[in-house]
């Protein structure tokens, strides 16, 4: 009799662990899509996702059944910043924050009071840019534009090639430079335009994978002026003639008005910016006549004639 007792209590206790560990029907497979670049859904196994995408990933788990709630958890990650779930309870949420060559395991728990049930998955990043470009600089040397441009690394970089334009809308292939194919380590490039065009030069650079995908960098800019160059107007003149004078240094100019017999009537200077300058003359003293402005001070220009009304 005592023992038939020792084995009723036993039964029920065996029963009990049975359902403990039983599956949870929400819990048995989670899917992964990364966001950003190089989407794409991998369906998850535990303990056999490796997934290589942009850091920040929608998780979306099988939806849990009537009674059982589900549970994201942290369970390890590499990364020096902690990833944040945006919604622990939801089956399909997003998990941010993963620093690039890290990983974190995600667990899915499914419990209902009588069974639990998990599923991991573990999200690995590997979002190297094509090209990380540090540096993109351009120079005017003499006649000539010298480009350099400096990469932390390139991934399947194939080439530079070195556009250029004259509005900042359509460019055109000026050269091109070898790229680093595969490197993590500092690389210095440098292109040299021998014929920049009077006005501003928009640069920019296309890099080619070996796959012959493109990604651009960003516009710089340079401006060439003419090299030396003066205009008046209006002319003839009753009043005020303007004198633009546009040249590649600043410095200093002299002028005077004289006539036709060399009598010189005004006398004046200014200071000019590299670039284009627009100076004022005021001629409502002058008899009505034709003279001429002569230049002086490193402004190597013919003497320009104008009519005074």
């Amino acid at each position: 009799m005592k023992r038939f007792l020792r084995f009723l209590i036993i039964i029920p206790e065996i029963f009990f662990l049975t359902r403990l560990n039983a599956q949870c029907s929400g819990a048995l497979t989670v899917n992964v899509t990364g966001s950003g670049t190089g989407s794409g859904i991998t369906t998850a196994s535990a303990g056999r996702n490796q997934n290589s995408f942009m850091g920040n990933f929608t998780m979306a788990s099988t939806t849990v059944a009537s009674g059982e709630t589900g549970t994201w958890t942290i369970v390890g990650t590499t990364s020096t910043t902690t990833p944040t779930i945006a919604d622990i309870h939801s089956p399909t949420t997003t998990v941010n924050g993963i620093e690039n060559l890290k990983s974190a395991t995600l667990r899915w728990t499914i419990m209902n009071g009588t069974c639990t049930s998990t599923s991991d998955v573990v999200l690995s990043t590997d979002f190297a840019l094509p090209i990380e470009l540090m540096q993109f600089t351009v120079q005017k040397q003499k006649q000539s534009v010298v480009l350099n441009w400096v990469t932390a690394s390139e991934k399947d970089n194939k080439l530079f090639i070195v556009e250029r334009s004259t509005t900042g809308n359509f460019f055109s292939e000026i050269g091109e430079m070898k790229g680093a194919g595969n490197t993590f380590t500092e690389h210095k490039y440098q292109f040299i335009d021998e014929t920049p065009v009077i006005g501003i030069n928009y640069y920019r650079l296309r890099a080619v994978d070996f796959s012959g995908q493109t990604t651009f960098s960003n516009i710089i800019s340079v401006e060439f002026f003419a090299k030396k160059e003066v205009i008046i107007f209006p002319n003839p003149v009753s009043d005020i003639l303007n004198i633009k004078i546009t040249t590649e240094t600043e410095g200093k100019v002299s002028f005077e008005v004289i006539n036709l017999s060399g009598q010189i009537f005004t006398r004046s200077s200014s200071s000019l910016k590299a670039g284009s300058n627009l100076l004022s003359l005021s001629v409502s003293n002058l008899p009505a006549s034709t003279y001429f402005i002569r230049f002086e001070g490193g402004l190597d220009v013919a003497p320009i004639k104008f009519v005074k009304n």
